[in-house]
């Protein structure tokens, strides 16, 4: 899960790259929220909660979507970091796929 949870962190840091280079333009606010809930994902997942783990597969797919929305919408983010954004969402839903669908350590 700790593989994941950096990537989660990656994106979480991406979401504040399109703040600044968007100028910090009122419409590149709302990345903002996205950023804090990572962070707060990623400490969540450095402790092992399996439970968050099946929520962030779900976000991270949600994440991606939304990403891909944006990148092909002409808005203050240059294009190519809502295209990482997605870009990294998939690899930690791939990565927690992996985590989630292999049997479960015991405890």
């Amino acid at each position: 899960m700790q593989t994941a949870g950096y990537l989660i962190l990656l994106s979480a840091a991406l979401h504040v790259v399109g703040v600044v280079l968007g100028s910090f333009a009122p419409s590149t606010w709302v990345l903002l929220l996205p950023a804090a809930l990572y962070a707060v994902v990623y400490f969540g997942l450095a402790r092992g909660w399996r439970w968050l783990a099946w929520l962030t597969f779900f976000m991270m797919l949600i994440g991606a979507a939304g990403a891909l929305a944006e990148a092909l919408t002409a808005v203050a983010v240059p294009a190519w970091v809502f295209w990482a954004i997605m870009a990294t969402d998939l690899s930690a839903a791939v990565v927690l796929f992996g985590v989630l669908w292999r049997s479960p350590r015991p405890a």
